[in-house]
């Protein structure tokens, strides 16, 4: 860590004169659609509220002249009321300053003087702010699809992405640091999916979702047997609400998650070692944040039909529980089936979700959520070679494959405390349990004119795993210098346990000319319970960062991580009886530094920089049955940041170089199998030094309320620097990620300035899905993935105000491409899990709201 990052940390740690700046965070969150509009300017309880306003005592203001937007939120906080108003109404309208003492509608009504925006008071402390409502022409579809705002008293990385009517984040987020920064403010590649771009574009699970996102490689697609995520080259993090205990999840045979329990997805590209654990994943974190009660009651329906079978329901219920709205529930259920374009594969999953949330002060909130997840599905193992010998329709398995997920829950339990200061108690405990199993075959070394398989490969499992993880973090302002500075701190602890049974097989010699019914019988399996392994994890830390504003334009982002790593495992059965066994891969209190400078260059653009070190344990045995010594390295990266109209468009340019040694890679001496499961896998031995770096450049958010877009362009270049082998210095290491990616999604809705307001019930979009060829050439593999480029059409009705369709058509020029590469050498008859991409489908969503 640089010398100057440990002085400012030491000297902000030893000064007694800091003081707690005596100021109440804001939150800014979505309500549902329609809402600020539907308030009425004249009722009993809009009167009631006046008259309360009227005897409110003043407050003493002090706000500068600055965007209505700003003024908004700073009202808020001054005066502990709420504002309810559409972000696009308030959007390029200045404020002028006020001070002094004031009512808070005297207030309100000179922010708003000049701007044509009427103020009302729906209840008391509770204002709206909006225009004026024609008196007999009707909304526009503009003005029925954006949403309001509400800013409150309560943090803004709280606010939900749900009904912003925005591709991008309007609030801060958790992020990359822990600190409720803006994009804008964290000095790191970040992406937020909203859940207005979720539904637009029809995602339902992760893997979709990941296919859309910027600088995300996935290893496989449909209903195929093992999932992965990369970002950078390196294998990317899953978590939860920000809560990690260690698992890798983006790494699983279990059928992909589905979101729609979750109301946006949080993307860090690059290590994160204040998030994740023993220096934290290297690739970087997929975020998934829940979604929240609304206190206002509202619903959601949905219905998509489309190819190959696929039938998808959904619904959800919103809204307060007690008539003083404080204590708010939300429910949801989905049901999800499909096939696909080749026979016998077939999924099907089901998703019940439930949080409440319980005011129980002012500034104390509890949450409580739980979801119970099944799943089954006939997965499928691609073909061996990337030839156009398999036909797009060729399925090579059995009618017994499956893989299952008979229990799935996930629980939370949260409470947080916001004090008079402005500083934050949050604490968290989450579990999640889950009952898994599934039987396959896979064949290998094919030849395609004979249709005969040199080996099928079978293999079993039945496993249990439990995750039990609990945080607490502090967090708030505090002022030093002369400047209001934030700091955030905390601990967590994890474990993670699994229990796995399994059995495997190998066929030789078989007949594949009857695809689906391989003459391989699954009773043939030995039982799972003959080999069985217990593994338990677990990880604890310490982290701390601050946020120093140096000068007014610029701002230091330090802190660091203290973090623990230990685990033991056992073998149980008849076959695989074994006391517990603790890892060498253990450690204790390793420090992971992070550092970063933002400067404001101007009112809408930020140059940033950013260090952090990676530390990550290792579980992998060379062949004497030796730990492999931990990874480490770093990533150094900077880059441009900017925003637009008040937040709601975000265009970024970063570049990274990222360095990594000692990755476990497999053993190239053939003698060496005796490190895997029952000795029949190869040993593993340190790579030398490697790097990955490149550019990358993002827009997200809405051009015009009417035109939203996400677009991003990654260029990586990965090779190898240092290695025992000298011939591939020099060569690209392979990662999986392509050398170039492109992504690309965009809609536009129609209003009534079109045609005479011919349109304005219609909307249009699209998008591309492009990448350049992956490579991978080494002592095992010699094989190439050709680039590709899929491109999707989108038409969308309102057929009423709560009521909307679209009509998607996905690889419209019905490009024959495989969507994930595979491995092995085909020249040499090793081929293996090369998957055709989905063929041109079409989609029909219904989705309705109240």
């Amino acid at each position: 860590m640089p010398n100057w990052v440990a002085l400012v940390i030491a000297t902000a740690a030893a000064l007694p004169q800091a003081t707690l700046a005596q100021t109440d965070p804001v939150r800014t969150d979505a309500a549902p659609p329609g809402q600020a509009q539907a308030l009425p300017a004249e009722t009993a309880a809009g009167n009631a509220a006046a008259t309360s306003e009227a005897a409110r005592p003043s407050v003493s203001f002090d706000i500068p002249a600055q965007s209505l937007y700003s003024a908004l939120r700073a009202f808020s906080d001054q005066s502990g009321s709420q504002v309810l108003f559409d972000d696009t109404v308030v959007a390029g309208r200045q404020a002028p300053a006020i001070q002094g003492l004031l009512t808070p509608r005297q207030a309100l009504e000179r922010l708003t003087a000049g701007s044509g925006l009427q103020v009302n008071s729906s209840r008391d402390g509770v204002f709206t702010v909006r225009k004026p409502p024609p008196a007999s022409t009707p909304r526009s579809a503009t003005e029925s699809l954006l949403a309001p705002v509400t800013v409150s008293s309560r943090r803004p990385q709280d606010a939900p992405t749900e009904g912003s009517g925005s591709y991008t984040a309007l609030a801060p987020t958790t992020g990359a640091t822990r600190l409720g920064l803006t994009l804008r403010e964290t000095p790191q590649s970040i992406t937020v999916m909203t859940r207005e771009r979720l539904d637009d574009q029809n995602i339902s699970d992760l893997t979709e979702a990941m296919v859309q996102a910027p600088g995300v490689t996935v290893t496989t697609r449909g209903a195929y047997a093992d999932t992965g995520y990369g970002i950078r080259g390196y294998a990317a993090a899953l978590q939860r609400d920000g809560i990690s205990v260690g698992s890798q999840e983006s790494y699983t045979l279990l059928p992909s998650v589905d979101l729609e329990m979750y109301d946006r997805i949080e993307i860090v590209r690059g290590p994160s070692g204040l998030l994740e654990g023993s220096g934290g994943s290297i690739g970087g974190v997929i975020n998934l944040v829940r979604r929240r009660p609304q206190a206002d009651l509202g619903g959601t329906a949905s219905v998509t039909i489309g190819s190959s079978n696929y039938v998808r329901t959904s619904a959800s219920l919103t809204g307060s529980l007690n008539a003083d709205k404080t204590v708010r529930g939300r429910a949801l259920i989905v049901n999800h089936g499909q096939e696909y374009w080749y026979p016998v594969a077939e999924s099907h999953r089901t998703l019940a979700y439930g949080i409440v949330e319980a005011d129980l002060s002012p500034r104390t909130l509890l949450t409580v959520s739980a979801s119970d997840g099944r799943a089954d599905r006939t997965p499928f193992y691609g073909v061996s070679n990337n030839s156009d010998a398999f036909p797009r329709s060729t399925f090579i398995g059995t009618s017994w494959n499956r893989v299952g997920t008979t229990r799935s829950f996930d629980g939370l339990a949260e409470l947080s405390h916001e004090f008079d200061n402005g500083w934050r108690l949050r604490g968290v405990v989450v579990n999640r349990r889950g009952e898994s199993d599934g039987q396959m075959a896979m064949a290998a070394n094919i030849n395609a004119a004979t249709m005969r398989a040199a080996g099928v490969f079978g293999y079993k499992f039945q496993r249990e795993d439990d995750t039990v993880g609990t945080e607490i973090q502090v967090s708030g302002p505090f002022s030093a210098w002369g400047r209001s500075h934030t700091v955030s701190f905390g601990a967590l602890w994890g474990r993670v346990s699994s229990d796995v049974g399994s059995a495997s097989r190998v066929w030789n010699d078989i007949d594949l000319s009857d695809p689906g019914n391989l003459p391989v019988d699954a009773r043939d399996f030995a039982s799972v319970n003959d080999r069985r392994t217990e593994t338990e994890t677990t990880q604890s830390a310490l982290f701390g960062i601050a946020r120093f504003k140096l000068t007014e334009p610029l701002s230091l982002v330090v802190g660091g991580r203290f973090s623990n790593f230990s685990q033991r495992s056992r073998g149980r059965g008849l076959l695989n009886d074994s006391a517990w066994e603790t890892s060498d891969a253990r450690t204790r209190y390793k420090f992971t530094p992070y550092g970063g400078l933002v400067w404001d260059l101007t009112d809408t653009l930020s140059w940033y920089a950013s260090y952090v070190d990676i530390y990550v344990p290792q579980t992998a045995k060379d062949w004497q049955q030796k730990i492999l010594k931990p990874r480490n390295g770093w990533q150094a990266e900077t880059g441009i940041k900017a925003e637009f109209l008040e937040g709601r468009l975000n265009a970024s340019l970063a570049l990274f170089r990222l360095r990594d040694t000692n990755r476990a890679m497999t053993d190239p001496d053939p003698s060496h199998m005796v490190c895997g499961d029952g000795g029949d896998g190869f040993c593993s031995i340190a790579g030398g030094l490697q790097q990955s770096q490149g550019w990358e450049v993002e827009l997200n958010g809405n051009l015009t309320p009417n035109w939203s877009i996400a677009a991003s362009y990654t260029r990586t270049d990965s090779k190898v620097l240092r290695a025992a082998d000298a011939s591939t210095i020099g060569t690209r290491f392979y990662n999986g990620q392509p050398p170039h990616m492109l992504r690309l999604w965009t809609t536009y809705r129609f209003d009534e300035r079109v045609l005479g307001g011919a349109m304005d019930r219609w909307q249009v979009g699209g998008g591309v899905v492009a990448q350049s060829s992956q490579e991978q050439i080494d002592q095992f593999n010699n094989v190439r993935n050709g680039g590709f480029a899929i491109y999707s059409l989108q038409a969308g009705y309102r057929i009423s105000d709560n009521l909307h369709s679209t009509l998607t058509l996905d690889n419209l020029f019905d490009r024959r491409y495989f969507a994930s590469m595979g491995y092995g050498d085909p020249a040499r008859g090793t081929g293996s899990r090369w998957f055709y991409g989905s063929p041109r489908t079409v989609m029909l969503n219904i989705r309705g709201s109240f």
